[in-house]
């Protein structure tokens, strides 16, 4: 496989003939083909859309007691090509993103007084610096929990960036918030 790099600003060259097919891949966004055509030899322009990534579902829960009476790199060896890049990640993986979740929620009172509940779907873009940034309520469930769901992304630590030719690019994820209310029945006499 014959490959190049694009520069800074996503110019490349490679020798390519109408009829063949190229294959364009950047960290944090879809894969692109295009088969040449006789009018490409000249240049063209490839957009390419971002890679959304669905993480796991995060449970937001608060107990109410109710009480009752009663890196890609060129290997120069063979002259093959080789496409290598990492996605961002949570540092310690996706079990401390739970935790860190678990550990930071604040249940709105009044959602909470309101019985409020379910599945907020939350994007967000990690940047290059790993900060977690443009949070958008993609599913809304009420708006203190939306605001909730935001407050917690934007506070999250820093992520470990996604990584191309290794440089740090962004990423988008899309991440499920699941608040629940537990309701427990406490009997005094």
């Amino acid at each position: 496989m014959r490959g190049t790099i694009s520069d800074s600003n996503g110019n490349f060259y490679i020798d390519a003939k109408p009829k063949e097919t190229l294959y364009f891949t950047h960290a944090g966004k879809e894969d692109a083909y295009r088969q040449l055509q006789e009018k490409d030899t000249t240049g063209f322009i490839v957009q390419m859309q971002p890679r959304i990534q669905r993480l796991k579902n995060v449970h937001v829960r608060k107990d109410k007691k109710i009480i009752e009476k009663g890196e890609p790199y060129e290997d120069d060896r063979d002259g093959t090509f080789e496409l290598v890049y990492a996605d961002a990640y949570f540092p310690d993986g996706e079990e401390a993103l739970y935790k860190f979740f678990k550990e930071n929620q604040q249940y709105p009172q009044e959602a909470f007084k309101q019985g409020e509940e379910g599945e907020i779907l939350i994007q967000f873009t990690i940047d290059e610096k790993g900060k977690a940034t443009d949070p958008k309520i993609l599913q809304s469930v009420s708006p203190m929990l939306d605001q909730e769901a935001k407050r917690l992304v934007l506070s999250m630590p820093a992520w470990k960036p996604a990584r191309q030719r290794g440089l740090c690019v962004e990423s988008t994820f899309i991440l499920p918030v699941y608040f629940h209310i537990d309701i427990r029945k406490q009997y005094t006499e």
